[in-house]
C-alpha cells in the first residue's frame, strides 16, 4: 500500500513475528529481505525507518535472524518501535471512538 504510514508498516513486522512464533516457536525467525522491504516502504526518515535500518544492521551478512531469545532484537528494536507506535494506536482509537459516538 502506498499510503501506509510508518506505524502501519511496523505493525506488519509485529504480525510477521507473531505468525512465525505461533507457526514454529523453535524455528521462529525474521527474513532480511522482508525487513528490507518494510524499510523501503517507509516514506520519511523518521524514527521507525531508523529502527528498521538498525534492524537490518543486526542481520549482518545473514539472511535470517532468530526471534526467540534474541534480547538485542527485543530490547534495542522492538520495544522502541512499539513505544513509537503506541501514540499512533492511541490516536486511531480516539478517532474510532468519536466516529462510533456520532
Amino acid at each position: 500500500m502506498d499510503n501506509e504510514n510508518a506505524s502501519m508498516i511496523a505493525f506488519r513486522l509485529f504480525q510477521r513475528i507473531v505468525y512465525s512464533i505461533i507457526h514454529s516457536p523453535s524455528e521462529a525467525h525474521l527474513d532480511k529481505d522482508f525487513v528490507a522491504s518494510l524499510h523501503d516502504k517507509c516514506k520519511n526518515n523518521g524514527k521507525i525507518k531508523k529502527l528498521f535500518g538498525d534492524l537490518l544492521h543486526l542481520f549482518g551478512d545473514h539472511m535470517e535472524m532468530a526471534i526467540i531469545g534474541n534480547s538485542i532484537l527485543n530490547n534495542q528494536i522492538l520495544q522502541h518501535m512499539a513505544a513509537i507506535m503506541s501514540s499512533d494506536i492511541s490516536k486511531a482509537n480516539e478517532t474510532v471512538a468519536l466516529r462510533i459516538q456520532k
